[in-house]
């Protein structure tokens, strides 16, 4: 399902901008049954209360979309880039690890980030050598 395809059907949920992650959550279980509730939980530990609309329909489309390893790593990849820039720094990947609720320390990011990286960022495939070498793959 193409991301354009989700974004309408959140105009019947959205109160001033926002949708609430009950609704969401609630549409992932009924038109998604097949997914995994561990995945969808991983996505949705990385949403607050209220999204944003552009927030849900990309929660939705990283559900539906996400199915293996690479995939696994992509999802992350984007929910870190928070800026959108297709390349995040150690920063980013500090505040993901908190959030998957990982203590290691900022040091060991950055040097992760200056051995897999270039210019004290990692692109996808930077991202997704270094995710293989710490998941032991």
């Amino acid at each position: 399902m193409d991301q354009h395809k989700i974004d309408p059907i959140f105009e019947q949920y959205s109160q001033n901008g926002l949708v609430n992650r009950q609704l969401i959550e609630q549409y992932i279980t009924l038109n998604y049954p097949e997914y995994p509730e561990q995945l969808k939980q991983r996505i949705l530990k990385f949403f607050g209360q209220q999204l944003t609309r552009s927030e849900a329909v990309q929660m939705i489309y990283t559900v539906i979309n996400t199915q293996n390893f690479q995939d696994d790593c992509l999802l992350y990849f984007l929910l870190t880039d928070v800026d959108c820039s297709g390349q995040v720094d150690a920063d980013e990947l500090q505040k993901m690890y908190q959030k998957m609720g990982c203590q290691i320390d900022y040091e060991q990011i950055q040097q992760w980030v200056i051995d897999y990286g270039e210019f004290m960022k990692l692109n996808f495939y930077q991202y997704y050598e270094l995710s293989k070498k710490l998941a032991g793959k």
